[in-house]
């Protein structure tokens, strides 16, 4: 079995990152190496896989990608990369760029929440709001529509195992797959009745570095800011494009059926279908649970421990698995509120709810003594070891 590391140094991956926007359209050099922690991408991946309803693509991060990453500092991939053909490294290409895109702009760019285009697109109908093509005609739009601190995100990811050099380096560098992401979010608009809705907008593609071709992992960040977006509307977007974001996960993590108590609740520790699940020792926060893995996610909502038991005897086939839980807490403010709570009190004390964090409360890409736990929206991703147990807290 791939036994997830535990030892910070290693599960600390550096990618070079260049930064551009409308004033510099290309990505000027010279660029930084930027420490990204395994557990931030992986929570990043498990918020897309719920939201897109890839479970059957798990496996890529449930082991927090130890099978098919590199040894070393840089983050790179085993030999020449995952996926044998044109097509599956395509596939891989396009679910990496996702998740790198997501963890950078989470961790590093304050986006509190992305919501993918079609999802904000259903759930827009009978607002006043509608997402279209500026200007109309051929061409894709954006990956997700989404909230920082104060504005509206429309970004775009990309991911490439292109090897080129020249198109990747120096000031007047901008590679293709770069260009059209950028088109792509600066193709999408979002508007209410006769008013363009002012956003920020980002372009992010990422390129594999493997030990074959040696090249640097880079991620390319661009971005354009139209300005803050009105209160009022920031508002009304903030409530819909988080109840999107909480309906998707929670169905997908197997507890829809807790969405229809959420609203009545006062007392959290009431809510039917929450759970207290430690996971060696980690007590993640009281929510809603299951277990994800090569098998897809498995829900835990039986409180008598049965479920658990199952849980047991799949861990006896060796099968790397991950724990996610959504914190009943942030779900029930985000229902009742509509916004994001300003700290959550759980039981390792105040947190932030948009933040990457470690089981000791540090900050992403500080220092800690067990890294194989992140949490960032309300959703905690836990990769156990071997020896590590899965109880049920009374």
């Amino acid at each position: 079995m791939a036994t997830p590391v535990t030892n910070t140094a290693a599960l600390r991956r550096q990618v070079w990152l260049r930064r551009g926007n409308r004033g510099k359209p290309c990505v000027h050099a010279p660029g930084v190496w930027r420490d990204l922690m395994l557990s931030a991408i992986g929570n990043a991946a498990a918020r897309e896989t719920l939201l897109t309803a890839t479970s059957h693509m798990a496996a890529i991060w449930t082991d927090l990608f130890e099978s098919i990453i590199a040894p070393g500092s840089r983050l790179r991939w085993h030999g020449d990369g995952p996926g044998f053909g044109r097509d599956a490294r395509i596939a891989y290409s396009s679910l990496l760029g996702r998740y790198m895109a997501r963890a950078y702009l989470a961790a590093q760019e304050g986006v509190r929440v992305l919501v993918p285009l079609d999802v904000a697109k259903r759930r827009f109908q009978g607002t006043a709001y509608v997402i279209e093509k500026d200007p109309p005609g051929r061409g894709l739009e954006a990956d997700w529509i989404g909230l920082d601190g104060d504005r509206l995100v429309i970004a775009e990811a990309k991911g490439t195992f292109d090897e080129g050099c020249r198109t990747w380096h120096g000031p007047d560098a901008r590679p293709q797959i770069l260009q059209t992401a950028i088109e792509q979010a600066n193709r999408t608009a979002i508007r209410c009745g006769q008013r363009k809705l002012p956003a920020k907008r980002w372009a992010i593609a990422s390129r594999w570095g493997t030990e074959d071709n040696h090249r640097e992992p880079t991620l390319l960040a661009w971005e354009h800011d139209d300005g803050k977006l009105p209160a009022d509307d920031y508002r009304i977007l903030e409530k819909i494009l988080l109840d999107s974001d909480l309906t998707s996960v929670m169905m997908e993590l197997g507890h829809s059926e807790a969405l229809e108590g959420l609203e009545d609740t006062t007392r959290p520790g009431h809510i039917p279908g929450e759970l207290r699940i430690r996971v060696g020792r980690h007590h993640l926060d009281p929510g809603f649970t299951a277990v994800v893995g090569p098998f897809g996610v498995f829900p835990l909502r039986n409180s008598n421990g049965v479920e658990l038991s199952q849980v047991q005897r799949v861990r006896e086939f060796n099968l790397n698995i991950a724990v996610v839980s959504l914190s009943s807490l942030y779900a029930t403010t985000v229902i009742q509120d509509g916004h994001w709570p300003d700290q959550l009190d759980t039981d390792d004390g105040l947190h932030s709810p948009v933040s990457i964090v470690s089981d000791r409360g540090g900050a992403e890409g500080k220092e800690s003594s067990d890294e194989n736990f992140a949490r960032w929206a309300g959703l905690t991703v836990v990769w156990p070891n071997a020896r590590e147990d899965i109880v049920l807290v009374q």
